[in-house]
């Protein structure tokens, strides 16, 4: 292990070599070199400063004098994109972001229908009112601003699902997704609600689920329109299926009352896929399976086909076994 005694020994050999070498010809050289260096470039930073330059600008707006009972339906332009031309001493504030924000006064604006506009002359008066008296506007990329507005009072209006989903092999979507909420209050224009039976989410897009699955989906936008809330959370109970097989007796459907019929044999074996959660209830009161008269008559063969006459709507791959069977009829006594 290195002592102290031997690292401070160390450290003023170097300091000793560091002197000698600051001391040499050829290093007052490169010093006086870099001297010169540093006082060309303060002199160069200054005159540029000096100097006017062009200089991209985002003026924020700031938006005054909403009445309470107003509420805006769509996203008002926060920003004026411009380019200015000032000294560089003076644009060092608006590249460091410290632009003075434009008052937006709400009541000095012609408001019709729930819409305001700030035509492109107005723009460029108060741009001009937000510039230093030394700055030019060398030009605008807003024409104008559009803003459009609503009472407070709202609608409430349902929400539906615009959704393409798809689960993985060997699970179901049990249920119809659910929204919550599944009702949004929208403002607008009396003429625009007038229109709007529902707004719908934006497209949801799923495949493969292996699983329930909770998540935000945000609504459509309409113009005009604002909703609240803007977006819903979506629940897609998705549950993996297991392999349920059941011993059902055959009926019989459609045969006169002076006709019964005997069935080789009388049972069939039923396989299908359930939910795992619906697993323990499913049984063969859940089924129906019979042969039919009205196909003895088409057919006049020897066999009946099996016919399932009612089933769960949430199971899949059904397969009975027999899918036919032979047959004897018989007279009833009278």
């Amino acid at each position: 292990m290195v002592s102290k005694k031997k690292i401070s020994e160390r450290i003023t050999e170097t300091v000793k070599i560091l002197m000698q070498t600051l001391r040499s010809e050829k290093s007052k050289q490169v010093l006086i070199f870099l001297l010169f260096v540093a006082i060309s470039t303060i002199f160069w930073v200054l005159q540029s400063l000096n100097n006017k330059e062009e200089v991209a600008v985002n003026i924020p707006l700031n938006y005054t004098n909403i009445p309470r009972n107003i509420i805006f339906t769509n996203n008002p332009q926060q920003y004026v994109p411009v380019v200015l031309r000032d000294k560089g001493i003076n644009l060092i504030n608006y590249t460091l972001n410290r632009v003075r924000p434009i008052n937006v006064d709400f009541e000095r604006y012609d408001k019709e229908h729930g819409r305001m506009v700030i035509n492109h002359s107005q723009l460029l008066s108060i741009v001009h009112g937000s510039m230093s008296s030394s700055a030019e506007l060398v030009s605008m990329h807003t024409d104008s601003i559009v803003i459009t507005f609503a009472e407070r009072r709202g609608d409430i209006i349902s929400v539906r699902l615009n959704s393409d989903i798809t689960t993985a092999h060997n699970f179901i979507q049990t249920k119809e997704a659910t929204l919550s909420p599944n009702t949004v209050k929208i403002y607008a224009d009396s003429s625009i609600i007038k229109t709007l039976d529902y707004v719908e989410t934006e497209p949801l897009v799923l495949t493969e689920l292996k699983d329930t699955t909770v998540m935000s989906v945000k609504i459509k936008p309409v113009e005009g329109v604002k909703v609240v809330p803007d977006a819903v959370t979506v629940t897609i109970p998705v549950e993996e299926l297991i392999l349920k097989k059941l011993t059902l007796p055959i009926g019989n459907v459609n045969f006169p009352d002076y006709m019964s019929v005997i069935t080789f044999p009388a049972t069939a074996e039923l396989s299908c896929f359930v939910p795992l959660s619906m697993f323990p209830k499913v049984d063969t009161s859940d089924f129906k399976i019979v042969v039919d008269y009205m196909q003895l008559n088409k057919k006049r063969t020897n066999k009946l086909p099996l016919n399932l006459r009612r089933f769960p709507n949430y199971v899949r791959n059904i397969d009975i076994i027999p899918d036919s069977i032979e047959y004897i009829l018989e007279e009833k006594s009278r």
